[in-house]
């Protein structure tokens, strides 16, 4: 009776434990996200090598790795709409080089996900889970198909910066290498 007891103890201080370090506040400050979000350049070695063709067999899956302070941010910061707005902008970016790579877009995370997830180089693809997931389990561990094309269709879907500059100009650079 006591091992149960134990047991059920160290299992609510686990609970509790990864509810606190998973907790997320406003107050966190935005700028280095913003900043990385607007000079990121996804696929910049593919591209370099480009003149390969598109049957070069170089394809790029990820955006590229964020600095410290952003991945904080990905991992503290409340997911509000400017945070939303950022972590799209990243993902809209990839998909449009993908585009221009290979005319396709491709699984943005590590596999197995369940065990990488928890990896500094997989922050951008917890806070895109966050984002477009549809219920707790797809925000947690994300659909079971995350392409970077998903940012594009959330947005269409959701109607979602419909007014807002880098959005709209990210957007019509992908329509435009699309068609």
């Amino acid at each position: 009776m006591k091992a149960i007891k134990v047991s059920l103890i160290a299992i609510l201080v686990l609970v509790i434990a990864i509810w606190i370090y998973n907790l997320r506040a406003d107050e966190v400050e935005i700028s280095p996200l913003v900043k990385f979000a607007i000079t990121c350049e996804p696929c910049e070695l593919e591209l370099k090598n480009r003149l390969l063709g598109i049957d070069s067999g170089l394809i790029c899956v990820k955006p590229p790795m964020p600095p410290d302070d952003v991945i904080e941010i990905l991992d503290k910061r409340s997911v509000d709409k400017e945070y939303t707005k950022w972590v799209l902008l990243i993902y809209l970016k990839l998909y449009e080089k993908q585009i221009l790579l290979t005319r396709q877009s491709f699984e943005t995370r590590d596999t197995p996900y369940m065990v990488e997830r928890f990896k500094k180089s997989e922050a951008l693809s917890r806070a895109f889970c966050q984002i477009v997931g549809k219920n707790e389990i797809e925000r947690t561990l994300g659909p079971e198909f995350l392409p970077a094309s998903k940012a594009y269709e959330f947005i269409e879907e959701h109607q979602l910066f419909i007014d807002d500059k880098e959005i709209r100009d990210e957007m019509n650079r992908i329509d435009s290498v699309s068609n």
